[in-house]
């Protein structure tokens, strides 16, 4: 553990070492920016998260460490605007979008993450992004107490897809509520 202001200087001096020598590697910002993050500096921990989507912008990851980082520090509503600004950007980063419906269904705005899941389904159709979203969708159905539509979601899943765990699980948790099952 680091406890002298001497040895915080060169633990800091190292790491923005590494990240000038290898921009790269995006371990080394990550480690960079959460040494901020833990030594109360989130604006340096913000600016290194920053930087490192504009080392690569193709790379989801990277926004999704500034959207955690934000939802850890300041709130899930600054990790949404956060994502929604970025998805504005990269529509193509699919992944961003999964990652907004989900701090919606964390803040308990199941409405939005049902749009975000719409809109992929939407661009992906049946490609295995918009299957993974026919999932996602019929778990927020049966969570708002909506199982035929969750059972049609369902359904067009395993049409594409038979050995679809998350779509066969889903289906599993039906019967049993509907107590239709063999036995």
């Amino acid at each position: 553990r680091i406890r002298r202001p001497k040895d915080k200087a060169k633990a800091e001096a190292i790491m923005t070492g590494l990240v000038s020598s290898h921009p790269e590697e995006l371990k080394y910002r990550v480690t960079l920016a959460s040494y901020y993050a833990q030594t109360a500096q989130e604006d340096k921990a913000e600016a290194v998260l920053r930087a490192a989507i504009a080392a690569d912008p193709e790379d989801a990851q990277r926004y999704l460490l500034l959207a955690e980082f934000f939802a850890n520090k300041v709130g899930n509503e600054k990790a949404i605007a956060e994502l929604e600004t970025a998805i504005a950007a990269r529509p193509d980063l699919t992944e961003l979008q999964f990652a907004l419906a989900r701090l919606f269904l964390q803040s308990e705005k199941p409405d939005k993450a049902e749009e975000i899941y719409r809109r992929i389904i939407e661009q992906q159709g049946l490609e295995p992004e918009g299957l993974k979203a026919r999932d996602a969708l019929a778990a927020v159905m049966l969570q708002q107490d909506k199982p035929d539509e969750a059972k049609a979601l369902i359904a067009e899943v395993l049409k594409e897809n038979p050995k679809d765990i998350q779509a066969l699980t889903l289906q599993g948790r039906i019967a049993l509520q509907d107590k239709d099952y063999p036995g």
